[in-house]
């Protein structure tokens, strides 16, 4: 299964965490570089709230949103709607079909989104039982590329997603805990392109069993053990036949406390693809805090991991591949991270320099007459340092804080010494933002090297670089608190594209405005 997390609304999360490492090991079958956790809580103790939202802006972008979180002390409910909409008819600088730079407008590029979550929890004096419905229905218009003259088109893909979720937490006596879960999705996706009668339906089922157990021995050593296993069915038209597959896996985890300075962690997962084994993911790590009652660390840590090639990678037709072997790498990370606190300033860094190696790793390219195949690359080298500094100033109800960021990365294919495509050798951010009473404001500006967008690097992408600026103000509703903002974003109309001939809007204007209701306090 893959996921486009494009379509995932922020409005159905209460946090989204990213763990990588030896940490998402014990996460995930089947992911290289890391998990993406979105995470929903009952809020417990919380007041009822009802918070509602809208947007509109450039280009036929509309958006509302409401979240809703209501209960007692012993259930507690959430109710997250979100539909989205943009014709997204934008003007971009055409320079593929003539010699001049013409303003052209995005054609077939609308999308429309409709999201439903519905969640309930129930707890006893030693359990906490949660069930969860998510349903999601999107339409999206694929546009061609502009480099090809093209008087029609008529290309459309639409998704239907519900997600059935139930999990039950129970605590034990001696620092011993026991979770669990049942989940189930069904995905439809339909594609359809009625200029040259391609069409393709299919319906995927997951069914997927966890269960964990955690034991703390003292306040030192946990030590947890997993068990999850997975039934995936999918029936699609443009399959040769229907295909189903069975994932189970097996882990063990540990943490320990070598001393108030140090902590060791460890991960293995054994994994079985239709009951044969596959080769096992491990990880460990150490993390050193140097200085008493500071927080600073230094953090090492190496993973052995593995990915399954994709039902789509392996049977979609055409293009798909039933020779493709799974993907193994060799992930190693070295970081610094400090947060301190000097006066009225807090200070926040961290530096991470990574090694990264992978064996058959599994990459779309394009292939004869328009078409894109997965292959298996050689050997794979991805080194490189990810950055981050903040600074910020708190006083009272003001704050000012200057965010920067910068990722240099390598990534080589070692048969050909040539740069991966779309990744490019350097990235970096800064931003500011800060709030006055009722007034805030915030500006970010990002940078993006090239990217080589053919395997033997003659073509490329050039750099660009993009700013957004926003301002808002605060208010109250009735007693309510509330806020609205206007975003310019690209404010100086940087042509660029991410995706090579699938260029971006030369800049765009958008209004947001929420509102948060709350019932009386509770304790």
């Amino acid at each position: 299964c893959q996921a486009d997390l494009l379509l995932v609304p922020s409005v159905v999360a209460d946090e989204v965490n990213i763990y990588n490492g030896g940490v998402s090991v014990a996460m995930s079958q089947g992911g290289l570089g890391g998990v993406v956790a979105t995470v929903t809580r009952a809020s417990w103790n919380s007041p009822s709230t009802l918070e509602v939202s809208a947007s509109a802006g450039g280009y036929g972008r509309y958006a509302a949103s409401m979240v809703g979180k209501y209960g007692g002390d012993r259930w507690r409910f959430a109710t997250r709607l979100n539909y989205g909409f943009s014709e997204n008819d934008f003007v971009f600088l055409n320079t593929y079909l003539t010699n001049e730079s013409l303003r052209s407008k995005r054609e077939n590029a609308g999308y429309l989104q409709k999201v439903a979550v519905q969640e309930a929890w129930h707890r006893t004096s030693n359990s906490v039982t949660g069930f969860k419905l998510w349903a999601q229905e999107t339409s999206r218009d694929i546009p061609s590329p502009v480099n090809i003259s093209q008087s029609s088109h008529d290309e459309h893909l639409s998704t239907r997603n519900i997600r059935g979720f139930v999990t039950h937490d129970r605590y034990y006596t001696g620092n011993i805990s026991w979770s669990s879960s049942v989940a189930y999705l069904n995905d439809q996706i339909d594609y359809r392109d009625n200029v040259t009668g391609i069409s393709s339906l299919s319906f995927s089922d997951l069914f997927t069993v966890r269960s964990s157990l955690l034991v703390n021995e003292g306040q030192r050593t946990a030590l947890k053990a997993n068990f999850s296993t997975e039934l995936a069915s999918v029936n699609n038209e443009s399959y040769l036949q229907n295909q189903s597959r069975q994932v189970t896996g097996v882990s063990i985890s540990a943490d320990h406390g070598l001393s108030s300075f140090a902590d060791l962690n460890a991960n293995v997962v054994i994994t079985a693809v239709d009951w044969k084994l596959i080769h096992p993911d491990v990880s460990a790590g150490i993390e050193i805090k140097p200085i008493r009652d500071r927080s600073y660390s230094l953090r090492a840590n190496m993973a052995l991991k593995s990915r399954i090639p994709t039902f789509n990678d392996l049977y979609w037709i055409p293009g798909g591949n039933q020779s493709l072997r799974t993907e193994r790498a060799f992930n190693s990370e070295v970081s610094m991270n400090m947060d301190d606190q000097l006066g009225l300033l807090m200070l926040s860094g961290s530096a991470a320099l990574f090694y990264n190696s992978i064996e058959n790793m599994i990459i779309w390219k394009p292939a004869a007459g328009g078409l894109w195949s997965p292959v298996n690359s050689g050997e794979i080298l991805a080194r490189g340092l990810d950055s981050r500094v903040s600074v910020e100033y708190r006083k009272n109800d003001h704050y000012l804080t200057l965010v920067t960021s910068y990722t240099y990365t390598s990534s080589i294919d070692v048969t050909s010494g040539r740069q991966q495509i779309y990744v490019p050798l350097q990235t970096a951010r800064v931003g500011l933002r800060g709030a006055s009473g009722l007034f805030m404001a915030g500006v970010a500006c990002s940078y993006t090297g090239k990217r080589f967008i053919t395997a033997d690097n003659d073509q490329y992408l050039p750099s660009y670089s993009v700013s957004d600026i926003w301002l808002g103000v605060r208010y109250s509703v009735n007693g309510f608190p509330g806020e609205t903002t206007i975003r310019f974003e690209n404010l100086f109309f940087t042509g660029y594209q991410v995706v090579a001939y699938h260029p971006m809007p030369l800049g765009s204007i958008i209004i947001n405005s929420s509102v948060k209701l709350m019932s009386g306090k509770r304790k």
